[in-house]
């Protein structure tokens, strides 16, 4: 019997060594929680030595998230003697690390814990998420902007093969930049680059195009912002101004100033400019455009030919606003509980707010509002939307659930504050909108007009006022 109890306290110890060794961080506990083994690979991955380990209650070391109560964990392991499933334990060092666990019973009192770290096939698997829904949302938004320029070419061609051509030029040009966006991770990309890829194509000829100015780099919101003005700019230049002209030069220079880019186009030796109270779909588009970041685009013209003033800030900071802590919005009722025949009515004199940052689809939405008979008044930044709110009465909004990355729940607190109706207008699924609005209704991108003309009327609650809608 002694040589069997020396047998047996021998594999015991052999046992708890060759544990001791494992890369797994493995760990014994009583039912009290109170750690009696700990090894090296607990070591390694939590940071605390065996001799710090001995004698703690291991939930209160490692700070441990149980996904059920530690009581009905450990009753659990009583009644079936082992349990797994995912724990959240803190690190000596403060990090957060995941861990698949497997916990065994050993007679009575004894649990042996066996963990895997998982922390980073989690994250993988949440990036995976976030990128999928990003790349959702992009798609969508991208879908958006093609819809609106069908929509805003047709409203002013003047028959089909004008259409045609100026759709296809358009549709190219967004083609262009999201290509040279791609091929570079869709990270930053040099204004010199984005000029050539705009204006450098076809039968233009290179040397009538002067480039001045420093190395700068824009973010892949900032370029499409840019690339859609160039295009615009270089397509009015060779149909009317100096690219259609054997002397016409144009001189494109820029600077920057406090995270601002201050960008002139100048037309010069074109055939002279012809002044017109008509805004074409182009200019349009190269001011809302410029003034959804917050930037602005002047246009001059005079008897030497056309310029254009155009800033743009580089980066979109972070709004300095507190969040709000509003938990409710107003209901409103869905765009499908609205018969068709009143939808158009109830926009007519009404005042709405369309905030939305991608300058095509903010046009595209402007113009089925006003359509409709609604007056519009339109942002692409938080600050601006804003002071819309509170200097103006408004019937409804429409929000972008992100702008340029910032979160709108300042505007959509301030619209509840004011009692004024809202929807979200976005390419991102619910589950992305702001947490104290998740409630709130939506249309999805990309949408028809009907679908928006429906969307907005069902959120008209409230008698129409006769003042009008202060700038």
């Amino acid at each position: 019997m002694e040589h069997s109890s020396q047998t047996n306290s021998e594999q015991a110890a052999r046992l708890a060594h060759l544990l001791s060794l494992s890369y797994e961080p493995m760990l014994a506990w009583r039912l009290d929680g109170a750690i009696e083994f700990w090894n090296a690979g607990a070591e390694r991955l939590y940071g605390f030595a065996a001799r710090e380990a001995i004698g703690r209650v291991s939930h209160s070391l490692l700070q441990t998230r149980f996904p059920v109560q530690f009581g009905e964990l450990r009753s659990h392991l009583l009644s079936n003697v082992h349990w797994s499933g995912e724990l959240r334990h803190i690190c000596k060092d403060g990090r957060e690390v995941i861990v698949d666990s497997r916990m065994q019973l050993f007679g009575d009192h004894t649990v042996l814990e066996v963990n895997r770290d998982i922390t980073w096939v989690k994250a993988l698997s949440e990036n995976q998420q976030l990128l999928i829904a990003e790349l959702n949302h992009r798609v969508k938004n991208t879908l958006a902007s093609v819809q609106a320029i069908v929509h805003q070419t047709l409203r002013r061609a003047k028959d089909p093969a004008e259409f045609v051509t100026s759709f296809t030029g358009r549709i190219q040009s967004l083609s262009q930049v999201h290509t040279l966006l791609s091929n570079r991770g869709w990270q930053d990309t040099d204004l010199h680059t984005l000029i050539r890829n705009q204006l450098f194509q076809g039968a233009v000829d290179e040397t009538k195009i002067n480039i001045i100015g420093p190395q700068v780099r824009l973010s892949p919101q900032v370029a499409l912002s840019v690339a859609l003005m160039l295009h615009e700019l270089g397509t009015n230049a060779i149909k009317y101004g100096a690219l259609s002209s054997a002397a016409g030069i144009v001189t494109i220079s820029w600077a920057v100033k406090d995270a601002r880019i201050a960008l002139q186009w100048a037309e010069r030796g074109g055939p002279a400019p012809v002044v017109t109270s008509r805004r074409g779909f182009g200019t349009a588009l190269i001011e809302k455009t410029a003034q959804s970041p917050g930037g602005s685009a002047r246009l001059l013209i005079d008897v030497s030919g056309v310029v254009w003033n155009i800033e743009i800030p580089l980066g979109q900071p972070q709004s300095d606003l507190a969040q709000s802590s509003i938990g409710g919005v107003l209901g409103i009722a869905h765009a499908n509980e609205v018969p068709a025949a009143q939808a158009g009515a109830r926009l007519s004199g009404r005042r709405l707010l369309v905030v939305e940052d991608e300058p095509l689809v903010a046009l595209d939405i402007a113009a089925a509002l006003e359509d409709a008979g609604a007056e519009v008044a339109q942002s692409g930044t938080v600050r601006e939307a804003l002071e819309i709110i509170e200097r103006s009465s408004l019937d409804a909004a429409l929000l972008d659930a992100n702008l340029h990355g910032q979160s709108v729940d300042q505007i959509a607190a301030a619209l509840t504050r004011c009692r004024v109706p809202f929807l979200f207008v976005t390419g991102y699924e619910r589950a992305t909108l702001p947490k104290a609005f998740a409630n709130a209704a939506i249309i999805r991108k990309p949408f028809s007009w009907q679908e928006l003309i429906h969307a907005a009327a069902a959120m008209m609650t409230r008698p129409v006022e006769v003042s009008s809608l202060r700038k």
